[in-house]
Order: structure tokens, then sequence, then C-alpha cells
């Protein structure tokens, strides 16, 4: 992710954006996920939220920044998803009121769809996803008397966002495209950022961007070893098993974790002795 602190921009600002702090750490364990730089690098390279880290997966490119300070004050922002909510509400908010007495997680939060270009504050990013956070919330109570979509990072970044207190709204500077190339389903037609649905014609056109040509030597290809398995999944993680198809534990969480036989006979009957 990129370090947007210092970034200024605005509504109708056409000359490019000076990004003055851009760390792209290269872990090795992490080499697989570096082919999404490609894409980041070309967002980056048009527009910046003062303050804020921005999800990756969002195209950017001849749309206007607008200079909303108060939607942009939030501490993550994301797509305004209008039919969206979450369960366990009072669970999440007791959570909370360890770091953030008295919060709420209201149904305009939970209208925040944290896809690409949502943006997320640094120091909420650095305390609610942190190992330790993350271990507070009981993903398997969460999951059976919800859905086991918590495992998503878009619904699993919002319980570990309120559960530490931290102010969500939808932002107006993100736009949701699903099949008309001009006109958003959900959004500002002029947003800074748009991301596209899986349902896209012709697939999403960020995934199809190419580096120019003095950027290529940034970064490589990320290791054939690490593209052969799929780790796009919902109750498939074992930490043992990560660790030996990646080599290491420095991407995880160091914190073990299991899911419970309940979720394993719901959803993988198959597999007698857990996951």
């Amino acid at each position: 992710l990129a370090d947007l602190r210092h970034v200024r921009w605005g509504r109708g600002f056409h000359r490019p954006v000076q990004i003055r702090e851009l760390h792209l750490p290269v872990v090795p364990a992490c080499e697989r996920q570096m082919a999404s730089v490609a894409v980041f690098q070309a967002i980056l390279r048009r527009r910046a939220v003062a303050g804020h880290r921005v999800r990756g997966d969002a195209g950017a490119g001849q749309h206007r920044a607008r200079a909303d300070h108060a939607a942009a004050a939030a501490d993550a922002g994301g797509l305004y998803v209008p039919s969206r909510s979450f369960g366990l509400r009072e669970y999440v908010e007791q959570l909370a009121a360890q770091r953030a007495p008295g919060f709420a997680w209201t149904k305009k939060a939970m209208q925040a769809g944290l896809a690409g270009g949502s943006y997320f504050r640094t120091a909420a990013v650095l305390d609610a996803f942190s190992d330790e956070a993350v271990a507070k919330i009981d993903w398997n109570y969460v999951a059976e008397r919800v859905t086991k979509e918590v495992f998503s990072s878009d619904f699993a970044m919002q319980y570990a966002l309120a559960a530490r207190g931290w102010h969500i709204e939808a932002w107006e500077d993100s736009a949701q495209m699903s099949r008309d190339p001009d006109m958003p389903s959900a959004g500002p037609k002029d947003a800074a950022f748009r991301h596209y649905c899986a349902c896209y014609p012709g697939g999403k056109p960020t995934y199809k961007l190419h580096l120019a040509r003095e950027d290529k030597a940034l970064v490589a290809e990320p290791p054939k070893v690490y593209s052969q398995t799929n780790s796009v999944c919902q109750l498939c993680y074992n930490h043992s098993r990560y660790v030996e198809l990646w080599g290491s534990s420095m991407c995880t969480s160091a914190i073990p974790f299991s899911y419970s036989a309940l979720l394993m006979k719901r959803y993988h009957p198959e597999l007698q002795d857990g996951c």
C-alpha cells in the first residue's frame, strides 16, 4: 500500500498528483501478491486521498476528484451499498467499547462496501487488522450465527473495524460499475474511483493495465509456485498448511485459529478431522 498522508487533491484538478511517499515493500513470502502492483501503481499516478490508504482493485482515469472532506473524514470509506447490513451488532459494539466507549455500528456504516476504491486511515488499519485485535473477535461465533461470507475480506474488514470502534461511511468518490460502461449502478458518474464488478462485460478493465516501460524494473512476475494454488477461498485456512505452501508465516497471523466443528460439518462434511 502507499502512504498518502502528504497528498492533497481536489475536484477539477487535472495536473498529476505528486506522491511524496510510496512504500511497496516486497516480502519474499508475499511475492505471489505482487501482480496487483501494476494495477495499484496506475491508480496512484492519478488519484490519492489525503491521510488515507486506498484499496487497489478499482479503476481511475479521466474521472475528477471531488474535495468532499466530510466523506473522507471517516476512518474508512467505500462503495454505497444501500441493501447491505450485518448481524450481531450488539456483540460488535461490546467489543468496540474497549477502545471507543459508546460506539454505535450504524446502518449507515454498514452500507459502505469495502471493495476496490475504498480508503482506510492508517491508524485504523494498524489497530483493527493487527493479529491481536483480529483474534479478539470470535469469528466462528459470527459465521455460525450470520454467514460464512464473513471470511471474505469485504465483510471481515467491516467487522474488524467496527469491533475496534472505527468510523466507516460510504464514500461519494467511489462508484460501482456493473454492466453499463458509462453509468455507475451506485455512486456518482464522475467519481474519482470506479470499482468494476465481476459481471462487467469483458472483465475488469484495470486487470488488463500494463506497466509503463520505465516502471517494469520495479516488480517481477510472481514465482509459479505461488500461482499454482488457489488462495481465494472460505473455510480453508490452516496455519500449518499455509507455512507448508508459502514457506513462512510472515504474511499471516501467528495466533492459532481453527474452524468450529459446526462450521466444518455444515460446509465441509467430507472432512472428518477438520480443515
